[in-house]
């Protein structure tokens, strides 16, 4: 056995022993105290194996200390063995302390950015039960996430993930009928504060089908075909979750103005950047990724802030978008 289990199963034994305020030592003067011999008896009939005196006293030290997460009240009764002083007190019902109450209410409080999603439902009515007044959300403000659609879906994603097994899905695209998937998942993925999951359907198509464009879900009781591992890999090289059909990875390297560029430093586009060159006015990034619109459209965001060199492919696509754009306000 386990050196760390034998230490909490003698601590469980202890406890019950001195839990119990109606036993009878012959060598105590009063009820509820218990001898190092008394108490290396019960470990001998629970465990098999009894312990030593001096074993024992190093765990009533250790129980005494606070290391192991508590605190225990025991005391030494005038030479005659040991017991609580607290006679409420257990090592499996202490109480939570004002401390570790605010400390838990405010993780709690951050965890409801991710409130709709079902697995936090419960979560959430313990925060209420604990502190309801909790006033953290004076010093911290997130962005509106908005309706929440789809979520309500994740649970029985995760469930087919985790059992391997396929899920009929009725999807909606933008701006196209209905689609009707046996599907094969891959893996979750989070991006741009949607969630997506990352499979093949029964025709061996890619897809990653966000949360909220799903109408419904049925968990089937065959097995999935597990997607072939190129998948992941491909979506470790991109940007969002697009990934382009034929795509191939790129060298993207793009001059970013000096005081634009701390964002790119603390937040880099992809795990892939790397900082080529810092100049007095601009520093140069590169990126290893595919081209797809996610990577685009981030890149376009920063305006005249930010420079793309090469691929020649990529500088064309970005300045037929950018002319489009201008012709929206002649």
């Amino acid at each position: 056995m386990p050196k760390n289990y034998s230490a909490y199963l003698r601590y469980k034994i202890i406890d019950e022993c001195l839990r119990n305020q109606y036993h009878l030592s012959p060598k105590a003067s009063k009820s509820g105290i218990w001898t190092l011999d008394e108490i290396a008896e019960k470990c001998e009939e629970v465990t098999g194996k009894r312990p030593s005196n001096r074993t024992l006293k190093q765990d009533i030290q250790n129980m005494r200390s606070g290391e192991l997460g508590y605190e225990a009240p025991i005391e030494s009764s005038y030479g005659e063995g040991y017991r609580y002083s607290d006679i409420n007190f257990s090592i499996y019902t202490m109480p939570i302390t004002e401390v570790e109450l605010k400390q838990l209410a405010n993780s709690l409080q951050i965890l409801k950015k991710f409130r709709g999603m079902p697995f936090y439902s419960e979560v959430f009515r313990i925060l209420q039960k604990l502190d309801p007044g909790n006033p953290i959300h004076e010093f911290i403000h997130f962005e509106p996430v908005g309706i929440i659609k789809g979520y309500e879906f994740f649970e029985v994603v995760l469930q087919a993930l985790e059992e391997n097994k396929q899920m009929k899905i009725r999807y909606k695209p933008y701006n196209e009928d209905f689609k009707e998937l046996i599907f094969n998942g891959s893996f979750i993925k989070e991006y741009n504060r949607r969630w997506y999951i990352i499979g093949m359907d029964q025709n061996s198509n890619l897809w990653n089908l966000a949360f909220d464009r799903i109408e419904t879900i049925q968990l089937l009781p065959e097995n999935a075909t597990p997607p072939p591992e190129f998948i992941r890999e491909n979506h470790n090289q991109i940007v969002g979750v697009t990934v382009p059909e034929k795509g191939k990875v790129s060298k993207v390297r793009f001059r970013v103005r000096k005081d634009i560029s701390p964002y790119f430093i603390t937040k880099p586009l992809h795990h892939s950047q790397i900082v080529k060159e810092s100049m007095e006015k601009e520093d140069i990034f590169e990126v290893q990724t595919m081209v797809n619109i996610e990577l685009i459209s981030k890149l376009i965001a920063f305006g005249e802030a930010i420079v793309v060199e090469r691929p020649a492919f990529l500088v064309r696509q970005i300045k037929h978008k950018l002319e489009e754009c201008l012709l929206n306000y002649n």
